[in-house]
């Protein structure tokens, strides 16, 4: 098992996520059309079983769900499995990393089912200060191969970048604290530019269900800030009693 410390900006994440209806808000506003329409959102819920080894828990934050679709064809209600990956800087080989939880996915459901498999959707999630572009499996390969491509076990993946998101775009977003935690992160590298935002992402917060997680973004902040700013001036900053 790895001992390697959770980082601040992926433990708020995995924190979050264990709310069903912030894990909800993040996959409706960012999943393509093609799948969330499909989805019985209050089936979903977090697995512990998933697939993910120690050495690639080095890697993966291993947030993995299970949720029922309409099934067309049949009565019985069909499901599949979300993986959530959340990187905070450029990571070349998530491909081969996914590729891998796949692989572990897949035989996983073998061994246990011993029936038709589930399908398991990939999604990244990056909001480190860097530009970063993931490359799909497929990308990799030279162009000469194109004709062989279909030997190769070609997927696809859902990459979302964070900063390159308009603050416009994510107020649009209908959950206020699914806003807080984005425009938190997308300041989180710049400690001036997150400073002028308190303001906003608190008052942002304050809206609806968004004030249960003041607690948890207040502590990153804190964690983010250090050596920065002292706590008086992070908390003068917030403008909100503790």
């Amino acid at each position: 098992m790895s001992n390697k410390k959770i980082k601040p900006h992926d433990a708020l994440i995995k924190k979050m996520m264990e709310d069903p209806e912030f894990a909800k808000e993040l996959m409706s506003s960012f999943l393509p059309e093609k799948y969330h329409r499909r989805f019985k959102w209050k089936t979903l819920v977090q697995l512990k079983d998933s697939w993910v080894d120690d050495q690639l828990r080095e890697h993966l934050a291993d947030a993995v769900f299970e949720i029922s679709i309409d099934n067309n064809e049949a009565y019985t209600p069909v499901r599949i499995a979300i993986l959530l990956e959340h990187k905070s800087y450029p990571d070349n080989d998530i491909v081969f990393q996914l590729h891998q939880y796949l692989v572990n996915a897949y035989r996983g459901q073998h061994k246990k089912r011993k029936q038709k498999l589930t399908p398991v959707l990939p999604f990244v999630l990056y909001h480190g200060k860097k530009k970063w572009k993931a490359r799909s499996f497929e990308s990799m390969f030279s162009e000469a191969y194109k004709d062989f491509m279909d030997a190769v076990p070609l997927f696809e993946f859902v990459f979302k970048h964070i900063n390159l998101l308009s603050d416009h775009e994510i107020q649009a977003i209908q959950s206020s604290f699914l806003q807080a935690v984005l425009l938190t992160q997308k300041y989180s590298h710049d400690p001036i530019q997150l400073m002028e935002h308190l303001d906003l992402i608190f008052s942002t917060l304050a809206q609806g269900r968004g004030w249960n997680y003041y607690v948890e973004i207040t502590v990153y902040i804190l964690k983010i800030f250090e050596n920065k700013y002292t706590r008086e001036q992070i908390l003068e900053a917030i403008n909100s009693p503790m």
